[in-house]
């Protein structure tokens, strides 16, 4: 059954046009994001707006944008252009991504001990966007029949290889949150709860491994703790975000074409709530991992005051020259509280980073959807 264009429809069809620019406008910014933007807040466009009259090719196939380089990190764009370059075939992409995200399923879970309030997933699987694990079933599914639709076979393509490079980038930020760990322990002397941190960095050196198709007996990453490389600089969308920013998503580009199969000005009514559902998803997906990010800064601001009056503490009980078990024990608590500190900036560090690679999952790619690739 179809029905016509009534503005309530036209709402539920085709609001998702002003989303983006309701919840994501000028100023926008992935640190400090507007503190709300709900359903409630979504603009009624006027009829003939929105997605319904367009006619170009579907959103899936844009670019993604080089979203890695916001970190600021040149060996993880290495690694990231690298999983890009021997990931060219669909086919082989896919298998890659679902042999890899198996090792990585049976590891222990990485304890991110610093997000004590659950802001940021454990388990590393929850990383991903909510559309990815029907994306990987239907590509793997479709991977061993024909395909003489190029267009559909671009828009799998270009979907599965943003979740491969995120994979790549999660993977490298969880070894680095592990190596930031065993050197500040390692700095002080303290023993680590190294069997489960042991085993964890060898599986994700695997699943790593298969995703940059190397041989996983012989890939290492090479240990490089948090902390010495640049701050990634705090990333915005630009004053005027591409209108189809979450059009990319397999999910809302899929819901999309269902509803464009309908000839303008009807609509098939399960269509539009489909694409409006779809729409709402990735909406509050984007909200939680904005908030994630928010709730780190916060933290990371109090972490750093810590350091500092640690440092000082630290500073202070060197300077003493206390002789005697007495000052011995004054060195070694100021050395640990040091310690403590520093394991604990470092680690919302990668919080952050893998918070925002999250953000970037559920956005469908970069904010600069202009550049390459």
């Amino acid at each position: 059954m179809h029905l016509k264009t009534t503005p309530s429809v036209m709402l539920a069809a085709v609001g998702a046009a002003a989303i983006l620019s309701a919840c994501a406008g000028p100023g926008f910014q992935a640190a400090t994001a507007p503190a709300t933007c709900s359903a409630a807040s979504l603009p009624v466009p006027a009829a003939g707006d929105g997605l319904l009259q367009t006619s170009g090719r579907p959103a899936e196939q844009q670019p993604r944008g080089a979203w890695w380089l916001v970190f600021n990190d040149p060996a993880l764009t290495a690694l990231v252009e690298q999983a890009g370059a021997v990931n060219a075939h669909l086919t082989v992409a896919v298998a890659r991504v679902v042999a890899s995200r198996a090792i990585s399923a049976e590891l222990p879970e990485l304890d991110l001990a610093s997000s004590g309030d659950g802001a940021l997933p454990r388990q590393p699987g929850s990383f991903a966007a909510s559309y990815e694990a029907d994306l990987l079933r239907r590509v793997a599914a479709d991977a061993a029949a024909p395909r003489i639709d190029a267009g559909a076979v671009l828009r799998d393509y270009r979907s599965l290889l943003l979740a491969l490079q995120a994979d790549v980038a999660q993977y490298y930020f969880q070894l680095k949150i592990i190596d930031a760990d065993s050197a500040v322990l390692a700095a002080t002397e303290q023993a680590s709860d190294s069997v489960a941190a042991l085993r964890r960095r060898a599986g994700i050196e695997r699943a790593m491994a298969i995703l940059l198709g190397e041989p996983a007996r012989r890939f290492r990453f090479v240990p490089a703790p948090l902390g010495s490389e640049p701050e990634p600089p705090t990333a915005s969308i630009p004053a005027a975000p591409p209108p189809n920013l979450l059009e990319r998503r397999p999910d809302i580009s899929a819901a999309q074409s269902a509803m464009q199969a309908s000839p303008f000005p009807s609509i098939n009514p399960d269509a539009a709530a489909r694409y409006r559902n779809s729409v709402l998803l990735a909406l509050a997906e984007v909200e939680n991992k904005l908030a994630a990010i928010r709730m780190l800064d916060g933290r990371a601001r109090l972490s750093d005051d810590d350091l500092r009056a640690a440092q000082r503490s630290e500073r202070l009980a060197r300077s003493r020259h206390l002789d005697g078990p007495s000052g011995d024990a004054a060195r070694h608590d100021a050395r640990r509280h040091l310690a403590a500190a520093e394991r604990t900036v470092r680690r919302l560090r990668g919080e952050r980073a893998l918070a925002t690679l999250s953000l970037i999952r559920s956005l469908g790619g970069g904010w600069d959807a202009g550049a390459s690739p």
